[in-house]
């Protein structure tokens, strides 16, 4: 992303901060003191300020980046790149909280927490390059911590509740799990920080499982990129929520997509497939091919060939009387033919 020096270096002391908060948590999870308690404890006014400072040059950029859309999304993601930072600091000031009230500390153990705790710090350090070289496969990379961090949680939750069933040391059992609950979030976190970079990247609002789809339904496409080099143009959204885009390469120009890309509840696009195949079956030709589909768990995803040139709307209100009486004739000749 192209940010501006001051946010960049603000950004860059954010993610230091973050990673020693995180660093600090390991330590005290290691070896319980006070002086690392509050030295977590009391540095949440810096990582504050730093997010704060980060949110109000990124205000004073939008005021001045005009209709520059790219540039606007990026200050956009930045923002909210902060944000989920400084909530990660949150977490590991939660988590101390809850050791502090605890009895005896030793019911968490190190070496289930250690490490969940490295997975985050990976995901931290990944976040800057992610963003200074528009890479998707970084952001991907992050991502792909949130997922660990989750096993790694519902792994120390079955643990905790088989000793709960014991009726020993309850509430620390609790406090550990809490502690457990923290770490899992602050994956959560990264995984916002993720998708926020991909849809920069991609030009449009993105959750990681529909650049999953997207990325499956593309791959197939003759193309001299991959899938980072694609514009993601929205184009639609119908009344059942599923989203409509032009998939383009970076050089197209316009409207002039390779693709349609549609993903949606299974069902609904399902059927949109299942009528594609039967004007297959009818009338050969007469529909756009399909060139992708994929399913992921209750969503699915559909990579339409794109037919260019214009509609029939187009031409009404747009183009010539002669270029709408040819049309007429043409699409008159289309529906006689459909109609045999």
């Amino acid at each position: 992303m192209r940010l501006p020096q001051g946010i960049r270096n603000n950004l860059q002391f954010l993610c230091i901060e973050t990673d020693s908060s995180v660093g600090r948590l390991q330590a005290y999870i290691k070896s319980p003191s006070q002086q690392i308690a509050r030295t977590i404890l009391d540095r949440s006014g810096y990582a504050a300020n730093l997010k704060q400072r980060i949110h109000s040059s990124c205000i004073e950029e939008l005021a001045q980046c005009g209709d520059d859309c790219q540039e606007s999304m990026s200050l956009r993601s930045v923002e909210f790149v902060a944000t989920e930072l400084e909530r990660i600091g949150d977490f590991c000031r939660d988590a101390v909280a809850q050791m502090q009230a605890m009895e005896n500390t030793k019911v968490i153990d190190a070496d289930d927490y250690l490490p969940m705790l490295a997975r985050v710090r990976t995901g931290i350090e990944l976040v800057e390059p992610a963003i200074d070289e528009n890479d998707t496969r970084l952001a991907l990379k992050i991502a792909q911590v949130e997922d660990k961090l989750d096993r790694d949680y519902h792994r120390q939750r079955a643990q905790c509740i088989d000793e709960l069933k014991q009726k020993k040391r309850t509430e620390d059992l609790i406090r550990a799990l809490f502690v457990a609950h923290n770490i899992e979030q602050m994956g959560d976190a990264l995984l916002a920080i993720s998708e926020s970079i991909i849809s920069v990247n991609l030009g449009q609002l993105v959750d990681l499982e529909r650049y999953q789809s997207l990325a499956a339904s593309v791959r197939g496409l003759e193309t001299d990129g991959d899938v980072d080099e694609l514009q993601v143009q929205q184009i639609a959204e119908t009344r059942s929520g599923s989203a409509i885009s032009g998939i383009s390469t970076s050089d197209a120009k316009d409207d002039n997509y390779v693709a349609i890309f549609k993903d949606g509840q299974k069902r609904k696009v399902k059927e949109e497939r299942e009528g594609v195949k039967s004007w297959h079956a009818i009338y050969p030709g007469l529909a756009p091919r399909i060139l992708s589909y994929k399913k992921r768990g209750r969503s699915a995803a559909l990579l339409i060939e794109h037919l260019p040139g214009l509609t029939f709307e187009q031409v009404l209100l747009e183009e010539s009387p002669e270029m709408l009486y040819e049309t007429l004739e043409k699409l008159g000749k289309t529906l006689r033919s459909v109609w045999r």
